[in-house]
């Protein structure tokens, strides 16, 4: 999986700058069997309806590059992928509508069971929402699943039903932090870092990544925050309530 900020890379030398995502995109896919990017689009919980079909990805110009170039498509409405390749159908099951992406029946589950190779392409992990996957996992205390009900659109149809975004809660003003575990893992050899262009390219492989954070959330539950919340809340009702 690509995750990429190309700006932050520098420009091509002789290219001209609207080709650069073109030109990234066909390295990729001479070098990976199996290529996927995230698709993301936040406006659903707004608007309640997706078309799968057209929805574009508010996540970088490259994944909106690839979303337009015949790939197939996960088929949740916010925390959707794109794909090519041989494994893609069975990773992103685009006749099977996710309810959820952050358990273990989802894309991020099934690229964990795989260790799949995941790459930040001029950004670190900041943006690592397979990092949201891993709490889930783990069961932090300090998010909560919230159900955003609309209706999703695509190949298979029409689906209306609730689709689910493990947030962190509304009443307090929570940041992630994701510098010190990145930097441990680095120390660790679980994240690699290589300088390239401008920036730097950062890689790891889900599994060991996964088994990693549970460890250091076993014995510090808030180092993925700032600062530990005052309290612990729970979406029920159709309304956020503090519960500690």
């Amino acid at each position: 999986m690509i995750h990429s900020a190309l700006q932050n890379l520098g420009r091509l030398a002789g290219e001209n700058f609207l080709d650069i995502p073109k030109i990234w995109l066909e390295i990729m896919m001479d070098y990976f069997d199996n290529l996927i990017m995230p698709c993301f689009n936040y406006s659903f919980p707004k608007t309640k309806i997706a078309d799968l079909r057209i929805l574009k990805s508010e996540v970088g110009v490259l994944s909106e590059v690839f979303r337009n170039h015949n790939t197939i498509r996960s088929t949740h409405p916010m925390f959707g992928f794109c794909g090519i390749g041989t494994e893609i159908s069975e990773i992103l099951k685009p006749n099977q509508i996710e309810h959820n992406p952050f358990c273990k029946e989802s894309v991020y589950g099934r690229l964990w069971d795989k260790n799949a190779l995941m790459v930040f392409l001029g950004i670190d992990i900041r943006v690592c929402t397979f990092m949201v996957f891993v709490e889930a996992m783990y069961g932090v205390k300090y998010r909560y699943f919230k159900p955003f009900f609309g209706k999703v659109i695509g190949d298979f149809g029409e689906i209306r039903g609730d689709f689910y975004h493990f947030c962190l809660p509304l009443g307090e003003s929570l940041k992630v932090n994701f510098f010190r575990i990145q930097e441990e893992m680095i120390a660790n050899g679980i994240i690699k870092k290589q300088v390239f262009g401008g920036s730097k390219v950062y890689y790891f492989c889900t599994k060991p990544f996964l088994e990693y954070v549970i460890k250091r959330l076993q014995e510090e539950p808030f180092i993925l925050l700032q600062e530990a919340p005052k309290h612990f809340y729970i979406f029920k009702d159709g309304k956020e309530s503090v519960i500690a």
